[in-house]
């Protein structure tokens, strides 16, 4: 009875043993992916959703100075950086990261998309239209279509606009009809060219 419950008393030794190793491994596996810049990329992306953009643009930072990333991955971090600093309206550093990206990866669309963005916000939409065609050229994208369109309206050209809301329509963007809409307010704003702007969807 005795060499039973000691044996049973060494099997949960054992197993407890085992049950906390199996904790400390896990424990440095969470530490080393967080060191390793994977953590501090994806916990930056949570906090910059949750409008925490100078603890997300610390965790980037961070990040940039890893060793994997320094070697694989610095236009990912360049391109959250750029979208952080453009979120705290720091259009000159969302500029300098979004080139950072483009630097290492020229068919990055996401920083040109940027770039464009920032243009845009400068008041320049003639240089913002230009780098969104250059990113749908790489990659159509709807949304960059609808960039576009904007930014023809605002210079008043709806015979553009609608070419470029056109494109959108066929990637099956969803509020076709509301973009025609506005983009025909902007003209009007403008005031000229409002008649060019159709309210209809383009057959296709």
């Amino acid at each position: 009875m005795l060499k039973f419950l000691a044996a049973g008393s060494v099997d949960y030794v054992m197993l407890a043993i085992i049950g906390v190793m199996l904790v400390l491994i896990v424990v440095m596996f969470l530490k080393n992916r967080s060191s390793s810049g994977d953590g501090n990329i994806e916990y930056a992306k949570r906090l910059e959703t949750e409008g925490n953009f100078l603890k997300a643009k610390q965790k980037l930072l961070a990040a940039l100075k890893t060793p994997k990333f320094k070697k694989y991955g610095l236009s990912d971090v360049y391109d959250a950086l750029s979208s952080v600093e453009f979120k705290m309206k720091n259009f000159d550093d969302a500029e300098k990261y979004a080139e950072e990206a483009l630097m290492r990866n020229s068919v990055d669309t996401v920083a040109l998309v940027m770039l464009g963005r920032v243009q845009s916000e400068k008041g320049d939409s003639q240089k913002a239209i230009e780098y969104f065609e250059k990113a749908v050229q790489i990659k159509e994208e709807a949304d960059t279509y609808i960039l576009i369109a904007m930014e023809y309206a605002k210079l008043a050209d709806p015979k553009s606009a609608n070419i470029a809301v056109n494109g959108a329509q066929k990637l099956k963007y969803p509020k076709i009809r509301e973009i025609r809409k506005e983009i025909k307010r902007i003209v009007l704003q403008k005031g000229k060219g409002a008649a060019d702007v159709s309210d209809e969807d383009e057959d296709i």
